[in-house]
């Protein structure tokens, strides 16, 4: 199967609020959420659970670099008769007067099934508030140059942080919606591609924490999805760092309600040191 798609600004109102390095960025979660959002197209009654080997190989950004369209492979890998199917997709576009045929830009597999399994327990749960918070923790967490997260208000959730250990941060979470014009090309079908992102962010508090550092997504090894988050419902996403090595980290994040029921996790999730000097 192939679809292709033309990418605009204007087209899509939410990029205005994802500015990395003075340009709009497609998020690697709207990338992945394009995926996402065809593959359930192809067979109606299955839904969204699971994706793995997850690769932004380029990002797309919007200057004058852009492609004049943009192409989705999808190619079904897998059927079984426990009533799961996947897919291999990626995302690629040919750049004219370019000695390069085509770029590849996102690569992931993604497997839908007709029923979602019982959500699990996060046994690590811990929602207690740390009076030791870091006063730059404390302050407003979206405003520019005060901290890492650089996101306009379509990607704003972080409440507050409750925790933060070198190793951990658990922060509570709350996203009001964006209208279907601000979503543009990027809809919300069983996978949201906005909260997604947002429980990443708790992950770029540790890192410019503790090392003064940011953080680009680069590669995931699986994000599970049991439940979708209500918009206007308070979750928590609790992040344990599993590794940081010169510019890589490598941390587990968990969506979940107070009690520890959860709502999506990733599991190896990669990031890169930005900007790479």
């Amino acid at each position: 199967y192939r679809i292709r798609r033309k990418l605009t600004l204007d087209a899509n109102p939410f990029l205005q609020d994802h500015i990395i390095g003075g340009y709009p960025v497609l998020p690697a979660t709207c990338a992945v959420g394009w995926i996402i959002n065809a593959c359930e197209q192809l067979y109606p009654g299955y839904k969204f659970f699971s994706y793995t080997n997850f690769k932004v190989l380029k990002g797309i950004i919007f200057n004058n670099n852009l492609a004049s369209e943009y192409v989705l492979d999808l190619k079904e890998i897998a059927k079984t008769n426990d009533g799961s199917i996947e897919f291999e997709g990626k995302i690629w576009s040919k750049k004219e007067e370019s000695k390069i045929p085509y770029h590849e830009h996102y690569r992931a597999q993604i497997k839908l099934v007709r029923e979602i399994k019982s959500a699990p327990t996060y046994e690590s749960v811990n929602v207690e508030e740390d009076v030791e918070i870091p006063e730059q923790i404390k302050s407003p967490l979206y405003q520019a140059g005060k901290c890492t997260l650089f996101h306009g208000p379509s990607f704003w959730g972080v409440k507050r942080v409750l925790n933060l250990t070198a190793k951990k941060i658990t922060a509570a979470c709350r996203w009001s919606s964006i209208s279907d014009r601000q979503q543009g090309q990027f809809t919300i079908q069983t996978f949201n591609p906005y909260i997604a992102d947002l429980q990443t962010h708790a992950n770029g508090i540790l890192i410019y924490a503790f090392y003064q550092e940011e953080l680009l997504p680069s590669q995931s090894e699986k994000f599970e999805q049991f439940a979708m988050i209500p918009p206007g419902e308070t979750f928590y996403v609790s992040t344990e760092l599993k590794s940081k090595v010169n510019k890589n980290v490598i941390v587990d994040m968990i969506a979940h309600n107070r009690e520890g029921q959860i709502y999506s996790r990733w599991l190896g999730w990669k990031g890169t040191i930005f900007p790479l000097w």
